[in-house]
């Protein structure tokens, strides 16, 4: 599924993709990653990841900085440790958060403290990687459902989930 969805063009971190129903079980194996398409650095530390309800905090993990420079990548991951077993080489910012994405879609958003909107999606099911191995990603202004490419450029090609690989 190919869907558009509006985003904010001025917005300073973006949602760029995210891993809501992974191979398996989810528990601690759900992220996000988020772009700053910005001129200048956002301490990532500052913002919330809003989701059910719930404005969660974000820290860095490793590193002693939340700090993203301009035009780069991060991810946020519920449970840091996971995210490096399922993706070994990742080298990038890796930002902690406690979060647990709904299977079926919900609306997530980047938050300053105040709760200003710097970046929302609301995802569904329905527009692919529920529980494929797949990621939903950001791509030319739709959301399409493809292999995971934390901090790489985003798939151009929605997977076709339902093709029989045989």
């Amino acid at each position: 599924c190919v869907c558009a969805v509006p985003f904010s063009v001025s917005a300073k971190i973006i949602i760029n993709e995210v891993m809501y129903d992974p191979v398996g079980a989810d528990t601690g194996r759900e992220w996000v990653e988020v772009y700053n398409d910005s001129s200048a650095s956002v301490d990532l530390a500052t913002l919330r990841l809003f989701e059910n309800n719930v404005a969660h905090t974000m820290k860095a993990f490793i590193v002693p900085s939340a700090l993203l420079l301009p035009n780069s990548y991060a991810i946020v991951a519920d449970n840091p440790e996971k995210f490096l077993i399922d993706y070994p080489t990742y080298a990038g910012l890796l930002v902690d958060s406690a979060f647990s994405l709904n299977n079926t879609g919900e609306p997530i958003t980047i938050q300053t403290i105040d709760g200003s909107v710097d970046s929302s999606v609301e995802y569904l099911a329905e527009w692919g990687a529920a529980g494929t191995g797949n990621s939903l990603q950001l791509s030319g202004g739709f959301w399409i459902s493809a292999l995971p490419n934390v901090v790489a450029t985003n798939a151009t090609v929605s997977i076709d989930e339902s093709a029989d690989p045989d």
